[in-house]
């Protein structure tokens, strides 16, 4: 295996306009990875997310990195960094689980309309956080 840190803006694979400004192309260049040696990729990280990346040197490898990760016994964490004040965002968030909680979605309407959120936040229902 081997493990990479990612900056973020920077894609694993090469694609689109990403041809040579890639991870793999990088460790390539950098001579971490020889040019014909096979790399897996074990699970995604987007362009823009930085972190850890984990790489398998055999199929057989990234298959097992991949159970883990599909057990659990692997796990991503997200962590947001912002800047600001958003009370009124938790607010709203916490007024809209509640009101899906207490039976309010049932009735056909949401508890919490789009409208009520800033022009650049979703509201996105998710099981957990």
């Amino acid at each position: 295996l081997l493990v990479v840190s990612k900056p973020s803006s920077l894609p694993i694979h090469p694609c689109g306009s990403y041809r040579f400004n890639s991870l793999i192309a990088l460790l390539r260049a950098q001579g971490t990875v020889a040019p014909g040696a096979e790399l897996h990729t074990t699970h995604r990280l987007d362009r823009l997310t930085s972190g850890l990346v984990i790489f398998a040197k055999t199929k057989a490898a990234a298959r097992q990195v991949g159970a883990w990760f599909q057990g659990s016994e692997i796990r991503k964490t997200y962590l947001a960094r912002v800047r600001g004040s958003f009370d009124h965002l938790i607010e709203l968030a916490t007024r809209c689980a509640s009101g899906a909680q207490s039976g309010e979605a049932g009735s056909g309407e949401s508890p919490c309309q789009e409208a009520e959120l800033p022009a650049c936040a979703t509201l996105a229902r998710a099981g957990r956080i």
